[in-house]
């Protein structure tokens, strides 16, 4: 299982290929603008191990072009610490390609930032 620091890039950033049906890749096609594909924050809920998606929770851009059929991600940055996230990739235009997850991985908290007073000291008094 890979870990990541909560508010910094993740260390291990997705490299992601498109292949035709004999594993070469897939080049995007003349007649697309553009053929990129996205990553999708997905997190576990419910006991039946089932993700949904949550957006909010990734940072930076999360599509990455891929005109020669390869996307790589450079900024990608998840804020909250967790057990379990996964990121799905879908190809963008879609045509038939089904997405694909990652393997689950953990954030952990980052390093210190600030200090935080809890419970304050008694007043003093002079009489």
């Amino acid at each position: 299982e890979r870990e990541s620091l909560a508010g910094f890039q993740l260390l291990t950033l997705p490299v992601v290929q498109i292949t035709d049906p004999w594993g070469f890749y897939a080049v995007k096609p003349w007649s697309e603008p553009k053929q990129q594909i996205e990553a999708v924050f997905l997190a576990p809920f419910g006991p039946g191990g089932e993700y949904e998606e949550h957006p909010e929770m990734l940072d930076g851009n999360p599509y990455a072009d891929a005109p020669l059929g390869i996307g790589s991600w450079t900024d990608l940055v998840v804020g909250t610490v967790g057990d379990d996230w996964v990121l799905e990739f879908r190809m963008l235009p879609e045509y038939n390609v089904e997405p694909i997850r990652s393997g689950k991985f953990k954030v952990l908290p980052g390093p210190a930032a600030a200090l935080k007073i809890v419970t304050q000291p008694p007043s003093s008094s002079i009489t």
